[in-house]
């Protein structure tokens, strides 16, 4: 088994966190107009 001697950022693993909450915040509306009886439809 070999040992994980290093580490990673979200960053330098390709993730953006910033376009992350832009993407919520741009769906945010699309998500809403889903609403219906028994689903929770807050993002």
């Amino acid at each position: 088994m070999t040992s994980n001697t290093g580490s990673y950022t979200y960053e330098q693993a390709g993730v953006s966190i910033d376009a992350g909450n832009a993407l919520v915040k741009a769906i945010g509306p699309l998500v809403k107009a889903t609403a219906r009886p028994g689903a929770d439809a807050d993002i």
